[in-house]
């Protein structure tokens, strides 16, 4: 990541869009860090009881509003954003603001990052798309904050992104054991390494045990159970590659229905208080193979969690996580790199977008929240247009719309125009947390260990046709296919 202003020779000069907090933080950064190259003319915010005054030193010159006339009246030419807690609407405006007068745009990373000093203020970046998509902070609650207080906390594909963002916020808390498990070995190095940092200062660090191995190895997570007795896991470990996952099937059957199932039957096993089962909302109606063989790891859990008194399974479902490795923004950004052109299946295409913050604060809230056998669903907002993410990433980059080719190239296999949070026979029901709903009327089909047993043989033998035959068979809702209404 680009430290702010690193490589000038000449100062620029520069005001900083929010005089709270985290404007102070960058003020006083620059200051001190002469290197940096920056002159700070003064501040930008909203707030008309600060016009006029002066905070730290440096004159608030008048809100966003006032940045065109700002920037000829102090010959500005950057503009630092420093207000990570704005939501994405407020964002934008103020980038469009920017854009319109002239000025260059950076933005400091949000709140949680800065002010926890996970990130340095020095650390800011030019204006993402995912910064216009920002939601409100999400906070965790006293009561669940105490709940994970002297526990040892299992997470399965822990190097991941979602994985990697739960182990940072459980290493804040109060535990007495974290166990980071995937196959990544520098992935399980580099997120051991960034924990270990991390806690190094708190009164009551929780011990950081990196283990390299794959759900797929029974002998392995017997002895990860029997060793490290987890109280909580949360099972992130999967395959979510769409388009790979339709030409791999029997990856996807491996991964994401067998090592669930290895996981899940070893914390029935070992008296685990709490499994959290992280699913997707391509689970509903699949069309694709990675949707049907999730949503089959869903009735495997929900099965376990019928036969189990002691042990609690929770599913959680959402959408795409921003940020994650090859998403849309990373496949964008390198084709941009490349001068475009930007390629999309269809100009209608919507997504469900959040960030790996909120959905880790959600899930740990979700081990508080859901009963055993609840399928549960992050409220994510409005679905977005892909295309507009594209036209976004353009604009911010720099180019106009003209400069850069979108091409639209048609349908993938598996890929649905439009995702859904559940199905026609289902509800959602609000919990005691505005962002978790519960999915009532889940309506699991019969299926038996002779079943999953048959699926995995053909998984061996890498027989892809009858694996699909196999999934649609387990699977009524289970519908492959291309264009139409609804899917493409």
């Amino acid at each position: 990541m680009p430290i702010m202003g690193a490589g000038r020779t000449a100062p620029v000069a520069a005001v900083i869009v929010g005089a709270g907090v985290a404007g102070r933080l960058v003020l006083e950064e620059i200051r001190n860090r002469p290197g940096l190259n920056y002159v700070v003319r003064g501040f930008v915010d909203d707030n008309e009881a600060l016009h006029g005054t002066v905070v730290n030193g440096i004159p608030v010159l008048g809100g966003s509003k006032d940045l065109p006339r700002i920037k000829d009246e102090q010959a500005v030419v950057e503009a630092i954003i420093a207000m990570p807690s704005v939501r994405g609407q407020s964002v934008r405006k103020i980038v469009d603001l920017c854009r319109q007068a002239g000025l260059t745009t950076q933005i400091i990373p949000g709140a949680i990052d800065v002010l926890s000093g996970r990130a340095t203020v020095s650390a800011a970046r030019p204006v993402g798309v995912e910064d216009l998509l920002r939601r409100e902070t999400l906070v965790l609650a006293n009561d669940v904050e105490v709940h994970y207080s002297g526990k040892i906390v299992l997470v399965t594909g822990a190097a991941g992104t979602i994985g990697s963002e739960l182990c940072r916020a459980l290493a804040g808390l109060n535990l007495r054991r974290l166990v980071l498990f995937d196959t990544d070995e520098n992935g399980v190095f580099d997120s051991d390494l960034e924990l270990r940092s991390r806690v190094a200062d708190m009164p009551k660090a929780p011990e950081v045990v990196p283990v390299v191995g794959s759900i797929l190895n029974e002998a392995k997570v017997e002895w990860l159970f029997a060793t490290y007795r987890p109280d909580i896991v949360f099972h992130a470990a999967a395959r979510k590659h769409v388009p790979m996952m339709e030409n791999h099937p029997e990856e996807a059957v491996e991964t994401n229905v067998l090592g669930t199932r290895i996981v899940a039957e070893k914390s029935l096993a070992h008296k685990v208080e709490t499994f959290v089962h992280i699913s997707t909302d391509k689970a509903v109606e699949p069309s694709s193979v990675m949707g049907a063989t999730k949503r089959l790891s869903e009735v495997v859990v929900r099965d376990l969690a019928r036969r189990s008194s002691e042990t609690k399974f929770v599913i959680v479902r959402f959408g795409n996580v921003i940020g994650s490795r090859s998403s849309v923004f990373d496949v964008f950004r390198r084709q941009l790199a490349r001068g475009g052109p930007i390629t999309l299946t269809h100009p209608g295409m919507t997504r469900y977008f959040m960030t790996a913050n909120e959905a880790a604060v959600l899930l740990l809230h979700a081990v508080v929240i859901g009963a055993s056998g609840n399928i549960l669903s992050l409220d994510m907002g409005e679905p977005i247009r892909i295309a507009d993410l594209a036209k976004d990433l353009i604009t911010l980059s720099g180019y106009r719309d003209e400069d850069i080719e979108i091409r639209f190239v048609g349908p993938r296999p598996g890929e649905k125009l439009h995702e859904r949070l559940h199905a026609d026979d289902e509800t959602l029901v609000p919990t005691r947390h505005p962002r978790i709903l519960r999915v009532d009327g889940v309506v699991d089909p019969p299926v038996s260990p002779g079943a999953i047993e048959r699926l995995a043989q053909e998984a061996r033998i890498m027989d892809r046709a009858r694996i699909r035959h196999a999934l649609r068979d387990l699977l009524p809702t289970y519908r492959p296919g291309f264009a139409g209404n609804e899917i493409l």
